[in-house]
Parts: C-alpha cells; structure tokens; sequence
C-alpha cells in the first residue's frame, strides 16, 4: 500500500461570501463554528492572507452573535503578527475556541456553544474526508478518520445536554448522519503489547484496530457532504 501526503485545497472552505446569507442566530453560531474550522485549515496552506478574512469574519460573526469579550482588539492584533507562524496560530486556534467557550459559559449560553462546536466538528470532518482523492492510496488517512468516533460521540453527548433547544435538536439530527455513518466499519479486537528497549524507551503496539474498505469511506464523505451542506447551503 502506499501512502501519500493530502494536499491543502483552499477551494474546499465554505466561500466568505455566504456569510451574509446567514440571518438567524442557528445559522449564525453553526457557521461560526465552520468558518473557525476554516480559518485553522486554510493554515496548513501559504495563503496566510485568506487566512486572515476568515478571522476577521469569525469576529464578525461573533459580534453578531453578542459574543463580545472573545476577540479582544488585542487578540486580533497577535493574529495579524503571527500570521506567517503556523505553531503561534495553532496555539491561537486553540484559544480561540477557549475564549468563546469561556465567553458562553460566563453568559449561560453553552447551548450557543454546543452549535459553534457541532459546526466546527463537522466542517473539519468534512475539510478532512474531502482532502482524500483516493482511498486505495490513503487507507492509513481514511483509518484515522473513522477513529473520530469517539470525538463524534463527545461532541454528540455534549450538544445532547441542550437537546430541549429547537435549534440544538435540529444540529443534533445532521450528528446523527455522521454517528451512524462512523458504525460502517469494523473494530479488529487485539492485545496491546508493550515493550522495553535497552534505553528505556516504550514502544506499544497491538490493540484493537479500526478496520476499513472503500464502500464505507465512499459512503461516509456522501454522509459528511450532506450534513455540511445542511449547515452551510453549499455543496462541491
């Protein structure tokens, strides 16, 4: 089997210009939740510019949303000096999902979160599944992504809280798609084997194994597809 490098497809983002189309607070909070996951994909890539926008769009949207303590002057400003530092705006990245947490909770808005996060989620999943052109060269890639099962199943569990929330009921019913599509393959039950070298150092190996075929990666960037294009009224 051989194994190759995804490439970064900036073409695959939800297009800033959709942005204005998104009125009420569901749509607001589930895009934010996108364009957050886009603004971290996009850098992976060069195009630190077009990285930019999207934060200045995910301020945007947040301001809308009257989550105003999340994007300080100054926060901004350390993402425009780092721009060309991808270890700097990962960190950033991660914060930026901390502040808007801190900022809901603070609020008693968590079940605005539980949209942000099902938006995110599901973008990445979908910017993840769609970098993959082939699975017959990618099966290690493909494997990794049906191990976010459990990372599904968090989220889920999370959002389920809020559930009473017409607007979470109706997020919770695109998780749904992708909770079954991550039951399409199998779980390879095995014992974990740890060893010891002469310098100490561990290696652990066995386990159990996530055990894919084509059928179901085919199946679940459909499902992925579908779910994305429920949030974001796009489609590739």
């Amino acid at each position: 089997m051989v194994t190759h490098r995804i490439k970064i497809n900036p073409q695959l983002v939800n297009p800033l210009s959709n942005a204005d189309k998104y009125l009420d607070s569901r749509s607001q909070a589930l895009n934010l939740g996108v364009y957050i996951a886009d603004f971290t994909y996009l850098n992976l890539n060069n195009s630190k510019t077009t990285a930019l926008e999207y934060f200045k769009l995910i301020r945007k949207l947040s301001q809308r949303l009257n989550i105003y303590s999340a994007f300080s002057e100054e926060f901004f400003n350390r993402v425009q000096k780092n721009l060309m530092n991808n270890d700097s705006l990962g960190a950033i990245s991660e914060e930026l999902y901390d502040r808007l947490s801190e900022s809901l909770e603070t609020s008693n808005r968590l079940n605005l979160y539980a949209l942000v996060s099902t938006g995110a989620f599901i973008e990445s999943i979908y910017l993840s599944a769609l970098s993959i052109p082939r699975y017959s060269d990618y099966q290690d890639l493909v494997k990794l992504l049906f191990e976010q099962k459990t990372l599904c199943n968090n989220y889920y569990g999370f959002a389920y809280h809020f559930r009473d929330d017409a607007n979470v009921k109706s997020a919770l019913d695109q998780m749904d798609s992708l909770k079954a599509v991550f039951n399409l393959v199998s779980i390879q039950t095995g014992n974990r084997k740890i060893t010891r070298d002469n310098k100490n150092h561990l290696t652990i190996s066995g386990g159990d194994q996530t055990v894919t075929n084509e059928l179901a990666f085919v199946k679940f960037v459909k499902n992925v597809a579908r779910a994305r294009e429920n949030i974001t009224g796009t489609s590739k």
